[in-house]
């Protein structure tokens, strides 16, 4: 936000201007007060502060209007700072010039006549150059609160800005990621249908109809990044149902997810991609088939899912580097670093392993 049009701004530059002048004053450190001894001349004094507030005040605006049009050169730069200051010392001669005149004649009208001071030209001078930096320093005092509440402002522009960036590459990167997901499913599914068509049309027909409730599921997936547990277990069974058509006795599975985990939520199409590669690379290659097992559970502080598999896990494969590199980056993207995923061999089974902290986990 511009400072010339927040009213925050204003009411700092008023109140600070008044209540510094207002101390100096007190120490009759200003042009004629001192010159009057002990008189009575609370008029003349009130008008000297409010001269001095209004010449500071006009000096500031004028200043912060300089400010915001070169700041675009960058508030820390020589050239900024040598611009700001070279306004800043004009402005100050303008008022020199224009402060003393006015206050001068204002005796009239605040000082009786039998009480004028005479100013010799030397002891104008004198107090013109005296005040000069005495109402210098004033505004280099009040710049610095401006100078810092700027480089405050501009870092924190900077700030939302840099995680406007992330949270955009964020979600980039996301889409990116489901992207990966989708046209691969479909186009292994599509070639078990193709497998089908002729050996078994009405196997083919029930395929047909268990994929088009998975490219369902696929689309609304894609418009969320987390989906309830359920939903996710109804896209595994479709996605079973159809591998068993093509794998027949080679295939077995088991679903063992308790009904209470359904609430909790979990990202789209993660937990079908760890099934889709334990068909792929493991079932698929075996000659005598095997078995595939769904399960979660819970510890005290983290929610896991499990996908084991029998077959040899190789890492060598671009397909398995794909899956794998694909959900640690979701994992990583939605939960930081607080879900972790571990895939490994034991006992000739493949294990496929996802953790969340409760804290971060959806329900």
């Amino acid at each position: 936000m511009k400072l010339l049009s927040n009213w925050r701004y204003h009411l700092f530059t008023i109140v600070f201007f008044v209540c510094i002048i207002f101390f100096f004053l007190t120490f009759r450190k200003l042009i004629f007060t001192e010159l009057y001894g002990g008189k009575d001349f609370q008029m003349f004094w009130v008008f000297e502060l409010f001269l001095c507030v209004v010449s500071l005040y006009i000096i500031s605006n004028i200043t912060v209007f300089i400010l915001e049009k070169i700041e675009h050169f960058g508030l820390l730069k020589p050239k900024t700072i040598i611009i700001l200051f070279a306004g800043l010392f004009l402005c100050h001669i303008a008022f020199q010039g224009t402060f003393w005149p006015i206050l001068q004649e204002s005796q009239d009208y605040f000082i009786p006549k039998k009480y004028h001071y005479n100013f010799t030209e030397k002891m104008v001078f004198d107090k013109r150059l005296v005040n000069y930096f005495y109402f210098f320093f004033i505004s280099v005092t009040w710049l610095v609160f401006i100078y810092a509440y700027k480089i405050y402002e501009m870092n924190q522009n900077e700030l939302k800005h840099k995680l406007t960036i992330e949270k955009n590459l964020k979600e980039a990167n996301l889409n990116t990621l489901k992207g990966q997901i989708n046209p691969h499913f479909i186009f292994n599914s599509l070639n078990n249908i193709r497998g089908l068509v002729q050996e078994d049309p009405q196997k083919t027909k029930e395929m047909i109809t268990r994929l088009s409730e998975l490219l369902r599921s696929s689309l609304l997936s894609g418009k969320s990044n987390f989906v309830p547990l359920e939903q996710e277990v109804e896209t595994v069974e479709n996605f079973l149902e159809i591998s068993k058509i093509q794998y027949e006795e080679r295939l077995s599975y088991d679903i063992d997810i308790p009904k209470e985990h359904y609430r909790y939520y979990v990202p789209p199409m993660i937990l079908q991609m760890l099934v889709e590669n334990a068909v792929k690379h493991g079932i698929s290659v075996l000659k005598d088939g095997g078995s595939i097992l769904v399960k979660s559970y819970e510890n005290a502080d983290t929610f896991n899912l499990l996908v084991k598999n029998s077959g040899q896990l190789n890492t060598s494969e671009k397909g398995t580097q794909i899956g794998i590199k694909n959900i640690e980056e979701r994992l990583k993207l939605l939960y930081d670093n607080q879900a972790n995923f571990s895939l490994k061999e034991e006992h000739n089974e493949v294990i496929a392993h996802i953790s969340i902290k409760k804290d971060v986990l959806k329900s």
